[in-house]
C-alpha cells in the first residue's frame, strides 16, 4: 500500500485560501510504500494520527504535528533525491473559491493533494 502521511493548515488572505500541505515522502520525492499494518508503521515511526482515510490504493494519515516530534524529522531539502530517508516536503495551494491559482504539474502529486483538500482535515 502507499502510505501518505500529511499535515494540512490553511489561512485566508486577500479573499484567497492558502493551504499548506506537508507530505512525508522518501527522499522528498517518492511516496512511501509499506507492507506492514498502518498502526504498526505509525507506532514504529512515532507518528500520531488525528484522522485517516483510504482512497484507491493510498492510505492517508493526517499527522498530529503537536504530538509528533516534527523538529526531529528531516525536511526534503536535507535529503538526497536517491535517499530512502523519510522527509517532509511542503506544498502550497492557493484557492479562490474552487479554482486553484497554482497548478500542480505532476499528475500523481495532484491526485494526492486533491483528496487531502477535499477531506478538509485542517490543523488550525
Amino acid at each position: 500500500m502507499i502510505l501518505v502521511p500529511f499535515t494540512h493548515t490553511s489561512v485566508l488572505k486577500n479573499k484567497k485560501m492558502i493551504h499548506t500541505i506537508r507530505l512525508l515522502l522518501e527522499g522528498g520525492q517518492r511516496f512511501w510504500q509499506e507492507e506492514q499494518p498502518v498502526s504498526t508503521v505509525l507506532e514504529l515511526n512515532e507518528l500520531f494520527a488525528t484522522h485517516q482515510f483510504t482512497e484507491d490504493d493510498r492510505h492517508y494519515v493526517h499527522i498530529d504535528s503537536t504530538k509528533t516530534a516534527m523538529e526531529s524529522m528531516y525536511d526534503w531539502r536535507e535529503c538526497a533525491l536517491e535517499s530512502d530517508t523519510l522527509c517532509w516536503r511542503t506544498f502550497h495551494v492557493i484557492l479562490d473559491g474552487d479554482h486553484s491559482w497554482i497548478t500542480v504539474s505532476d499528475p500523481l502529486l495532484n491526485c494526492v493533494l486533491v483528496p487531502i483538500l477535499k477531506a478538509g482535515h485542517i490543523t488550525r
